[in-house]
């Protein structure tokens, strides 16, 4: 296939991703608005806590394997070879998935004392296992149609179950989840009876060649996934540890807010290009052509998030407090770290696709580790003298630490031209910000008027050069 084609693909496949994503970003931003309001402080807190220990079990168990599907499926040659790696996956997957429900149902049992909620917990987790797997598979063969009807099915009904619950009910925490299971059912059940399954799960005779193909891609990855995202969302689990809850609603609001509309941006480009990249470097044996999608998907990103970074920065607790309520609210400074955490984050999944296309994710697996040791430990000294606020910014350091680290060894396997990505301008542009609030700060008139006119001219400049973007080969 012609490289520019192949290129290309990617921004359709994007804009077939965006249903995937649209829908469940507007069911995320309900979710957020309509628990911060209906639950109390505390029970959002044990949500969260909920949600992120039920985050950190599924990449343990399940997001690993997948991501060995999705690298060894284009390097399948025939659909006999294939379905044994699709049948050598489900049984390892399947093993993982029964220990982490035991772990799982420990933890919550431990936390909460409730069986009602560990079991739920858990149900929600073995559905999500299974509908990541088949999702991970249709990803790679590039069978969008089948994940836009199963991940629209389960938005509508998270978004219809959220307008019940915060209409007629109120602080049930339990009810909310026994809709949010029912959703997944549905989503399931849709990928189920969709032809464009073909895959034929069964328990074959094992080869033990292929298994130790899988883990020894995929364990690498297990401790990776499991470590980014302890470094990544385990301060909330270490904010509850320490009993702190000044300032912690706010925190988590805005960062599942912003990480919510950042998807919109951010995942369809991943979705679309992660299989693109993976055949441009596998079959197509073009190195130029994936370090080039990178580099666009980079500065889209940048591009992006600038201007909202800077909307945010000048105007943000104005536009929350009106739209949303002071439970959205940081200061601007911090507004923009999470901002900041949150597209470096998306950023260092490209800065790693050197390793990850050579098989190479024990490196990525050490520095995630070297940064969760780093992150965990800061966060253990500082949280009780500082409270939420040295957390958002541990975050960021240890996103960079990490996009760092991996970026010395991916970038010798796939180089990426530096040159060629918008940082310079996107960090002048910040630091001007900074400046004018900085200098200003006594004369909100002149802010306004200083931060209307840096903010006109940053659209024009990222319209015109994403356009650009889109338009090159």
């Amino acid at each position: 296939m012609n490289v520019s084609v192949v290129k290309n693909n990617f921004i359709i496949d994007a804009l077939k991703y965006l249903p995937i994503k649209i829908l469940p970003a507007a069911s995320g931003l309900l979710t957020i608005f309509v628990l911060t309001k209906y639950l109390s402080t505390d029970n959002y807190i044990n949500y969260t806590f909920l949600i992120t220990t039920l985050l950190l079990i599924n990449q343990l168990c399940g997001g690993w394997v997948n991501s060995s599907m999705m690298y060894f499926i284009p390097k399948s040659e025939n659909v006999s070879e294939e379905n044994k790696l699709i049948n050598h996956v489900f049984i390892i997957e399947l093993i993982f998935s029964i220990v982490g429900f035991l772990i799982l149902f420990a933890t919550i049992y431990y936390e909460f004392n409730d069986i009602n909620i560990s079991l739920i917990i858990c149900f929600i987790f073995l559905l999500q296992i299974s509908i990541n797997f088949i999702n991970s598979y249709l990803q790679s063969k590039r069978l969008i149609k089948a994940q836009v009807v199963s991940t629209t099915l389960q938005s509508m009904i998270q978004i219809f179950a959220l307008l019940i619950v915060y209409y007629y009910y109120e602080n049930d925490l339990f009810l909310y989840l026994v809709f949010f299971s029912i959703s997944f059912i549905v989503s399931l059940a849709s990928l189920f009876f969709n032809k464009n399954i073909s895959f034929d799960v069964k328990l074959a005779k094992y080869n033990k060649t292929l298994i130790v193909n899988i883990l020894s891609f995929g364990m690498p990855l297990c401790i990776w996934f499991f470590s980014t995202q302890a470094y990544s969302v385990g301060d909330r689990i270490l904010l509850k540890y320490f009993d702190v809850s000044y300032g912690v609603v706010n925190y988590v609001a805005f960062r599942d807010l912003a990480t919510g509309l950042s998807g919109f941006i951010s995942m369809p480009l991943l979705f679309a290009s992660h299989p693109i990249i993976m055949n441009l470097v596998l079959k197509e044996n073009t190195k130029i052509g994936a370090a080039g999608v990178i580099v666009k998907n980079i500065n889209i990103l940048l591009l992006t998030f600038l201007p909202c970074i800077l909307i945010v920065y000048f105007y943000g607790q104005k536009i929350f407090l009106l739209f949303l309520g002071s439970k959205y609210i940081l200061s601007p400074f911090q507004m923009v770290i999470v901002l900041l955490t949150i597209l470096i984050g998306c950023i260092s999944v490209y800065l790693q696709k050197g390793l990850e296309v050579s098989s190479k994710t024990k490196h990525m697996m050490i520095s995630a580790i070297v940064v969760t040791i780093t992150s965990i430990s800061l966060n253990i000294i500082f949280i009780p003298l500082y409270g939420v606020s040295v957390s958002i910014i541990i975050g960021l350091f240890a996103q960079v630490l990490y996009s760092f680290l991996i970026v010395i060894k991916s970038n010798k396997i796939l180089k990426i031209d530096a040159k060629k990505i918008y940082l310079p301008q996107f960090i002048c542009f910040l630091i001007l910000s900074f400046l004018i609030k900085f200098l200003l700060l006594d004369n909100e008139l002149l802010i306004t008027i200083a931060s209307t006119f840096v903010l006109f001219f940053v659209l024009i400049i990222c319209f015109n050069k994403l356009k650009l973007t889109f338009k090159n080969k």
